[in-house]
């Protein structure tokens, strides 16, 4: 799956607050109990409440080649992450990966809020290394 990581815009907060619960109802959930995962998130959030803290902190989206939102990650202004979910179908892609990697390229964004092309590169070639990587154990990604 190919990626396009952009700037958060508030027209995305319905996208990303479904993204969290499903993040954490069927990826997490494989690591913590009922309960703990129906504390965390008993609903989707509201979007109205999110949009607030998701425009206070560096928020940035992952969309797939459809230009469907995949993942998100918020981040505080000094870089450090608060926040990193993808849906279920995005684990194992690489969304995550590259999301994270966000912090690092501060000083190579474009007034777009766009990735650039160095960035690109260079997630690009840790991705192929990566999928050699899960393809010799048996493992890929399915397309999202």
């Amino acid at each position: 799956m190919n990626t396009r990581i952009r700037r958060f815009a508030p027209v995305d907060a319905p996208a990303v607050c479904e993204i969290y619960y499903r993040s954490v109802h069927e990826v997490a959930s494989a690591r913590y109990d009922p309960a703990a995962v129906e504390a965390w998130a008993p609903e989707v959030p509201d979007p109205g409440r999110w949009l607030e803290r998701l425009c206070a902190y560096e928020t940035f989206v992952a969309e797939n080649d459809a230009g469907t939102a995949v993942g998100w990650v918020s981040m505080s202004p000094d870089g450090y992450i608060d926040m990193l979910f993808c849906l279920p179908e995005a684990t194992r892609c690489h969304v995550a990966g590259d999301l994270r990697g966000i912090p690092e390229l501060r000083s190579v964004r474009d007034d777009a809020g766009e990735i650039g092309l160095r960035w690109e590169r260079r997630i690009e070639r840790r991705r192929k290394r990566v999928v050699a990587s899960e393809e010799r154990a048996g493992r890929a990604c399915l397309p999202v």
